[in-house]
């Protein structure tokens, strides 16, 4: 082999390593990962039911304002002519 194939062979053996080595450092988790312990919030129990001065004040319309308006789907959403007649 002539020495200019050599560097090449050199050259490509490091790149095969450095990227060997990153797949494994980035592929195998961490000793202190699989010791890590996830906590999640528990919610108590919602009554089922709720108390009558609650439901008073949301279904109070001076309090609670509603924004949506009603459609009439009869009149085609409101356009008058929808495929262009």
């Amino acid at each position: 082999m002539k020495t200019k194939d050599l560097m090449l062979l050199v050259v490509a053996a490091i790149i095969f390593i450095v990227c060997g080595y990153v797949a494994y450092t980035q592929l195998t988790p961490k000793k202190s990962a699989a010791a890590a312990v996830v906590q999640v919030p528990v919610v108590g129990s919602i009554p089922a039911q709720m108390d009558a001065g609650g439901m008073s004040w949301i279904n109070d319309t001076s309090k609670v304002q509603d924004y949506d308006t009603p459609i009439n789907i009869s009149s085609g959403l409101n356009n008058t002519a929808p495929f262009g007649q």
